[in-house]
């Protein structure tokens, strides 16, 4: 299985490399990558290019939100809290454990969507991943910097604290995104 390992470069510029890793309980299965969990999905996005494509309008076990509009329909989030960076978000559930910190490590489930279509573009699915906080794209960071352990939120990120006008993979330049995201625990 391949792993996506994001990094940022100057000027907030991300970087990405792929790694070979591991999966099925060793070791190596405890690292993974950023990934929020799908509204609304019945079957994971794919983890590596290999793998079958969600199906439209399915549910995982990371499900956090609501229902995702169909694939092709614009997100938008009812009455979303706004950060002074422009991040939205809606609460789920509130979790009662810790908020962690830039230099920690996360334990998350998560589902990306494209904001403009609903299409998934990456899944934790039901897995379990692991990341540091400084690892990954500045408004998921933004995102998991307000939450509790335990708890489970749908952010939507502009792209400019995703990846910008430079795009990454799947997600084309200048695109916002839409993350479920479900806080497990913090390392």
């Amino acid at each position: 299985m391949k792993v996506r390992l994001f990094l940022f470069g100057a000027g907030g510029v991300l970087a990405a490399a792929v790694v070979g890793a591991a999966c099925g309980g060793g070791a190596d299965s405890a690292t993974t990558t950023p990934a929020p969990t799908v509204r609304g999905s019945t079957t994971a996005a794919p983890a590596s290019p290999t793998e079958a494509a969600p199906t439209a309008g399915a549910t995982t076990a990371a499900t956090t939100g609501p229902t995702a509009p169909p694939v092709g329909t614009p997100i938008v989030l009812p009455n979303p809290k706004v950060t002074a960076s422009g991040l939205k978000y809606v609460d789920i559930a509130v979790g009662k454990g810790a908020s962690p910190r830039p230099d920690q490590t996360v334990i998350v489930r998560y589902t990306g969507r494209l904001a403009a279509n609903a299409q998934v573009f990456d899944t934790s699915g039901t897995r379990q991943v692991t990341f540091p906080m400084n690892g990954v794209i500045p408004g998921f960071a933004e995102a998991l910097s307000t939450m509790n352990a335990g708890g489970r939120r749908t952010a939507y990120i502009p792209a400019a604290l995703a990846y910008g006008a430079a795009g990454y993979g799947p997600v084309p330049a200048n695109a916002d995104l839409v993350f479920d995201i479900e806080l497990i625990g913090i390392k």
